[in-house]
């Protein structure tokens, strides 16, 4: 995406730059773990892209909105961050599965956001988005997006003057204060 910028060539769309990425970089996009995962990583990429275009559009119209120029988007590092669509896994009675976890001993997880959302479920219908596997550290950080539904019922029980602030400190354990005295 980046040589076609330099050398001032137009982007087309998301289908036609996953082709173009699929055609000039055919080992790396073979090697993904799926062809959705490899899709969706093309689909990313270009939202990325989009994304500055807009904000370096704005910024030309009002510099006065950014602190700084826009950016274009960099190159992460190589296997960085490893996207799963959501055809890519599965929920059973809150066990996430991965598509392809047995061959590398990734055992079901358990996940408390959603009971059931079956393969390549409905954008409309699915609770659950993208999955995101990346390294930190000594292991490996898991991320679902998924939709909450907000549930009102509870906070007509809370009163909206009494609030609670709790700061957890270094050398204390946690500093606290109150709307009400006493608290």
């Amino acid at each position: 995406m980046r040589h076609l910028i330099f050398s001032r060539k137009p982007i087309g769309t998301k289908t036609l730059t996953d082709q173009d990425i699929r055609a000039l970089y055919t080992t790396d996009y073979r090697a993904m773990p799926s062809a959705a995962s490899a899709q969706r990583m093309t689909q990313i990429v270009f939202e990325q892209f989009i994304s500055y275009f807009a904000a370096n559009a704005a910024y030309k119209q009002d510099p006065s909105k950014f602190i700084g120029q826009p950016k274009l988007p960099s190159y992460a590092k190589k296997y960085r961050t490893f996207y799963v669509g959501r055809n890519g896994y599965k929920i059973e009675d809150g066990l996430l599965t991965i598509t392809g976890g047995k061959k590398v001993g990734l055992q079901p997880i358990k996940v408390t956001c959603c009971q059931d959302q079956p393969f390549n479920e409905k954008a409309g219908l699915a609770q659950c988005g993208d999955l995101r596997i990346y390294p930190k550290a000594n292991c490996f950080v898991i991320e679902i997006t998924y939709q909450k539904g907000v549930n009102l019922n509870h906070c007509a029980l809370l009163n909206a003057n009494d609030s609670l602030l709790v700061d957890l400190g270094v050398d204390n354990i946690a500093a606290c204060i109150s709307t009400k005295s006493g608290v």
